[in-house]
């Protein structure tokens, strides 16, 4: 167990609250076993990845952007509006494209 220099026993820091590297790492794991779990058509593998692969993301998210989402989302309510359009328009139009990319590969399986 580790203390301070205090000789008290330092406060837990929530994951959420963890650098995107922590998160990217602790999240990796479980990815991982429910990719074997999908692969070997075990029920639950999905379930497994979801989730995780959704905090992952948020990992890489932060350590690509240089920063914390907090830190990001509140940069993001600083912009003027018609930034704001621009960019949220941009995501959901490029989600759309992908949408409609993906879709004729995973019909043909």
């Amino acid at each position: 167990m580790r203390f301070d220099s205090d000789g008290r026993e330092p406060k837990k820091m929530p994951l959420s609250q963890a650098t995107g590297k922590k998160k990217l790492a602790v999240t990796l794991p479980l990815i991982f076993v429910g990719g074997i779990l999908l692969l070997k058509n075990i029920p639950g593998g999905g379930a497994l990845i979801l989730l995780p692969g959704a905090y992952a993301l948020v990992g890489l998210i932060e350590i690509v952007g240089g920063k914390s989402l907090s830190d990001a989302s509140k940069n993001w309510n600083h912009q003027p509006k018609w930034r704001k359009f621009l960019i949220g328009g941009a995501v959901i139009g490029g989600l759309i494209a992908t949408f409609c990319l993906l879709l004729p590969i995973i019909a043909r399986s």
